[in-house]
């Protein structure tokens, strides 16, 4: 006679004397004075009456799986929660006997790395990390693997920056004429409140807490200095100290602020730059080269020809082999200009010269907050013909410092790098291995 516990598990029974080898148990040969009932084949009953000892009931883990899934964080701090993967059988069940090591890797790491503890060995099937962290902004999810294990993807989470306000300037403003100006943060965990916590604005001016917007007319003239305040849904702050110009009546206005130069579609690019009042036409300057002494031309353009909210143009690409072309911004109205701001610069290499079949490319930058924003546009004329970039502080060949990398770049688009840049030379190389690079340079301020 043998003897099955209900639940399946593996045990082995020590049956007491008030069952087997006494009169009230089975009747059987192998049971002496046994009057129970008679029984010729296995057993199953439930529970046990007797002790029972048990001699196998672990798991055999065949997976892992995400026990508890990682949690959203800032760049480069632990992420919340942190993850704890399990070793598991084919039913989920805790394989608690694996002991082997359990590693951490990014789905899609793109430029971005894990940081902290990423590889430790399972302790009782469960392997629970404590520090793991991502440098970069973005949305991922975690891989973990072991060997001898299928791997386990965990769900997305999101890694944000720190909250940062990027407004470091303002447009002027014009006393007595409507006036709007929109603050900007990066990071955090939005929606984000804004307030002004010293200082103040010019009388009919106010900012809206919910958007950021700065707007009214302003009745006073003068220079105005307060200090914003950016608040995130989880309380994270970030502070920033301005300064808003208000001309008096018939004044010229104040310089265009942030001003950018980037790639719009093939061949053409865009000078964009914050929206302001007061003006009622930009002077737009072209020159080959960055002192604005060769090959000067001056256009103006009125507001009401661009697109609202009239802060946005587009200029041609140069298109012969190392030609350049560099770009500066006025405002204008009847009482005159503002000084002009540097856009950014342009150059272009068709390699052998006057062909589109190679070597063909334009780079462009311009230089924002300390930054110089590179960036370089596949121009070959062969469809598919995909072309690698690299970015250079100073000039390619001539000790220039590689700071940064594109692959994969199909004909009519970009890619874009930035770097800190204190001003001088950036270049851009483009190449299609196994030939070598072909560069070009320009200079910003």
């Amino acid at each position: 006679m043998g003897a099955e516990n209900a639940s399946g598990s593996d045990h082995i029974m020590d049956a007491e004397r008030n069952w087997w080898g006494s009169v009230t148990g089975p009747a059987h040969a192998d049971n002496p004075g046994g009057s129970g009932e008679t029984v010729s084949d296995n057993v199953d009953f439930s529970p046990w009456s007797g002790n029972l000892t048990c001699t196998t009931f672990y798991a055999v883990p065949t997976r892992l799986t995400f026990a508890v899934q990682p949690g959203a964080a800032l760049a480069g701090e632990p992420l919340s929660p942190q993850p704890v993967v399990w070793a598991a059988d084919e039913n989920g069940f805790l394989g608690i006997n694996f002991g082997g090591e359990v590693s951490l890797a990014l789905e899609e790491p793109d430029s971005a790395s894990l940081g902290g503890t990423t590889s430790l060995f399972a302790s009782g099937g469960i392997a629970a990390f404590t520090d793991v962290s991502v440098d970069t902004p973005g949305v991922y999810r975690l891989v973990a693997s072991a060997e001898g294990l299928e791997s386990a993807t965990s769900s997305q989470f999101t890694v944000v920056g720190a909250l940062t306000i990027v407004t470091d300037s303002l447009p002027g403003a014009l006393a007595g004429a409507p006036y709007s100006a929109t603050l900007q943060a990066v990071g955090g965990t939005p929606p984000y409140s804004w307030s002004i916590v010293s200082g103040g604005l010019p009388d009919g001016l106010s900012l809206d807490p919910a958007t950021g917007v700065i707007s009214g007319i302003p009745t006073q003239v003068g220079s105005f200095n307060f200090t914003v305040q950016v608040q995130d849904s989880v309380l994270a702050t970030d502070t920033q100290a301005l300064s808003l110009q208000v001309a008096p009546p018939g004044a010229p206005p104040a310089p265009p602020g942030m001003v950018a130069l980037w790639p719009a579609s093939p061949g053409i690019a865009a000078i964009s730059w914050w929206p302001q009042s007061g003006v009622t036409y930009f002077r737009l300057q072209s020159a080959l080269d960055p002192d604005f002494t060769f090959g000067v031309n001056t256009v103006d353009i009125p507001v009401s020809s661009l697109p609202e909210p009239g802060n946005f143009l587009t200029v041609g690409m140069p298109d012969q082999d190392m030609l350049a072309f560099y770009y500066r911004l006025a405002a204008c109205n009847p009482a005159g200009c503002s000084p002009f701001v540097f856009a950014g610069g342009m150059a272009a290499r068709r390699f052998p010269a006057g062909t589109t079949e190679h070597w063909s490319f334009v780079m462009g930058g311009y230089q924002f907050l300390g930054f110089a924003s590179v960036w370089g546009q596949n121009q070959v004329s062969v469809e598919g013909k995909v072309s690698n970039f690299r970015f250079y502080e100073g000039i390619h060949g001539f000790g220039g410092l590689l700071m940064d990398a594109c692959t994969g770049i199909a004909p009519g688009s970009a890619c874009t790098r930035s770097w800190a840049h204190a001003g001088g030379y950036v270049s851009v190389s483009q190449d299609f291995p196994p030939f070598g690079e072909v560069g070009v340079a320009i200079r910003l301020p």
